[in-house]
């Protein structure tokens, strides 16, 4: 019999050089590369401490450095890799706008696109789905069976993009071709108006639409104003399809963008409102992003590719090139800039942008539902990214390749992947164990105080993706209902009392059944503004002698975004690639959450008197009848 000292030690070692390497790689990345100071690495460790689900999505780095020294059967050849999308996971699916206007279901997130094996896309794929199925109270089989129904849609969109079935090129997922949750979250925001993005982080001034300023968004030193407005030129040149009016282009407003994304705290982001068309109250305005990327994370781990990075010297070049290849219809305002040396790309922050909630899953047979959608997604930008498209840079069809590689026998490519990912949850959750005992010993930075058995506040810190605002507006909303209710049952009860007065002889009192009518008449706006009428009259007042209350506070609970084969795979060493004027770093896994709903404190009012860029002060207009008054956009919806 073994001594249980042994086994005992054993554990003990194997713990201690895990949890050495796994803090060797965070300094490595977060501090030598990315340059995060103590204060930003705090922030970030905080954010991924809120789950292991936060935990992996932070740290593709460990993902790469795992998976790329372990064998697998499945894999395609090194000379014929595929164009990835090299941090795939469940949260990096959403609803947006196409170039054509239309809603769309797809992949949201290219900053890491690189090129490698596409197993390694459904590796990490598969592994979140594991780690999301654990917070809903799946069971091992529930959390293989819905790994394996992810695989198998995979298999089967590539096997009909490989008998012509199906093109990829032109391959999109509508409210026409999903189903379940993701076909409901699409009929949703076709009922969104075009404004509803723009209205929660800008304000109408006498002078022209601006930004609000908030907790998220701050007006950037007159330096990095001037630094954009130069390179907006340069960024014109790279859209692929401009339009001919460039003063659709002309720049408004900038604000700095802050608290979005986990792994890209560190890097630059701005949003900049243009002109956009015209339109009543400015209303057609854009916003854009204009996002700092870095070399990929698969890059470090990967083998090396000469001509890629021939290719793609700028990483905003590459960024935008993988979306452009990868979609059906992208983004009309994809391009690309240059910040004294530093890689910015540019989009549109579409105010048609969300994630699905893990609440809006009901069942089993949801997720099987949404699974179906992102696993021919996946097989559709694998499918696409190659000689299919004029921007590609692969010469051949990846999804013959790609079928080649998994063989006839879809179960047995399903079953593999999906035990080899739960296994891999299970380190991840020890990793994770790990990660918060030496961030809270040497960043002071604890577990989230919410239990992790509260579904709803877990799933919301996991996605980041329910606002405070939505929150509150939630909460509103009920209380709304609950008035209009009272209200209708006391007119209901005042028709009654009339009726008895007729009915026993006396003359009706004409003043209470004009009142009566004027309430009967509330339209269905009023009742949802619901906003107080001394909140109207100091609006009014104020807007009439032209002066600004101070900013007030409101206090909301916080809720607790070339041999390409060779290489690491084989045991040979890591190649960090050497990119012309590229710099290095680790790109963020793009959240493009405008809230963290795990945001602690107070959240501050939207100021509506501000400094522009040229010196001057602007008095807010007040909203046309019919508007809502401009409400803390804080963070708009994801």
């Amino acid at each position: 019999m073994i001594n249980p000292s042994i086994t005992e030690g054993v554990i003990r070692t194997r713990t201690k050089l895990r949890q050495d390497l796994l803090i060797s790689i965070l300094d490595e990345f977060d501090e030598r590369i990315m340059g995060l100071d103590p204060q930003s690495r705090a922030e970030k460790y905080r954010k991924m401490a809120q789950s292991a689900f936060s935990f992996y999505r932070g740290s593709a780095y460990l993902f790469y450095f795992d998976a790329t020294r372990q064998y697998f059967p499945y894999h395609t050849s090194g000379e014929r890799p595929t164009w990835i999308q090299g941090d795939l996971h469940f949260e990096n699916f959403g609803a947006f706008r196409s170039e054509d206007g239309d809603i769309v279901y797809d992949v949201n997130d290219f900053d890491e696109g690189y090129v490698g094996s596409y197993l390694y896309d459904l590796l990490r794929m598969s592994v979140s789905i594991a780690l999301v199925g654990r917070q809903l109270g799946y069971d091992t089989r529930e959390q293989t069976g819905s790994i394996e129904e992810y695989i198998q849609a995979y298999y089967r969109q590539i096997r009909r993009f490989v008998q012509g079935k199906d093109d990829p090129e032109k391959f999109l997922m509508d409210h026409k071709q999903a189903k379940g949750p993701v076909r409901k979250l699409l009929r949703k925001l076709e009922r969104r108006r075009q404004g509803h993005f723009l209205e929660k982080v800008t304000a109408q001034m006498q002078t022209g639409r601006v930004f609000l300023e908030n907790t998220e968004l701050a007006i950037p030193e007159l330096a990095e104003q001037e630094q954009l407005e130069q390179a907006w030129s340069f960024y014109l040149d790279t859209i692929l399809a401009p339009k001919d009016n460039k003063d659709h282009y002309r720049i408004k407003d900038i604000a700095v963008k802050h608290g979005s994304g986990t792994a890209s705290i560190g890097l630059d982001r701005y949003y900049v409102l243009i002109e956009g068309d015209a339109g009543a109250e400015e209303l057609d305005d854009t916003v854009l992003e204009a996002k700092e990327v870095r070399v990929p994370v698969p890059a470090y781990f990967l083998p090396y590719s000469e001509s890629f990075w021939n290719f793609f010297g700028h990483q905003g070049k590459r960024v935008a090139a993988t979306q452009q290849a990868m979609h059906h219809k992208a983004d009309p305002y994809l391009g690309f800039l240059t910040l004294e040396g530093r890689y910015f790309y540019v989009r549109e922050r579409s105010p048609y942008k969300k994630r699905l909630k893990l609440q809006e899953i009901a069942d089993r047979e949801d997720m099987e539902r949404v699974l179906e959608s992102m696993g021919r997604l996946t097989a559709k930008m694998h499918a696409r990214a190659d000689a299919d498209v004029n921007k590609g840079i692969l010469a051949y069809h990846s999804e013959r390749e790609i079928a080649a590689a998994m063989g006839p026998d879809s179960d047995a490519f399903a079953r593999y992947i999906a035990e080899w990912a739960y296994a891999y949850a299970n380190q991840v959750e020890k990793d994770y164990a790990m990660f918060t005992e030496w961030v809270n010993g040497r960043f002071g930075v604890g577990l989230p105080e919410v239990p992790v058995q509260d579904e709803a506040v877990h799933d919301a810190l996991a996605q980041e993706e329910l606002t405070q605002e939505e929150l509150v507006q939630e909460e509103l909303t009920q209380e709304e209902l609950a008035q209009e209710e009272l209200t209708q049952e006391e007119l209901v009860q005042d028709a009654a009392v009339q009726k008895a007065v007729v009915q026993d002889g006396v003359v009706e009192d004409k003043p209470v059944q004009q009142e009566l009518v004027q309430e009967e008449a509330v339209t269905e706006d009023a009742i949802l503004e619901a906003v107080p009428r001394e909140q109207l009259i100091q609006e009014e007042a104020a807007a009439a002698l032209e002066v600004t209350a101070p900013a007030e506070r409101v206090q909301v609970t916080p809720v607790e975004g070339e041999d390409v084969r060779s290489g690491p795979v084989h045991g040979e060493d890591i190649q960090e690639p050497s990119v012309n004027a590229a710099g290095t770093g680790d790109t963020p896994i793009a959240e493009n959450t405008v809230t963290n709903a795990s945001t602690e404190g107070t959240i501050e009012k939207p100021k509506p008197v501000r400094k522009r860029r040229s010196g001057k002060t602007s008095t807010p207009i007040q909203p046309s009848s019919g508007s809502d008054a401009p409400k803390d956009p804080l963070q708009a919806e994801e």
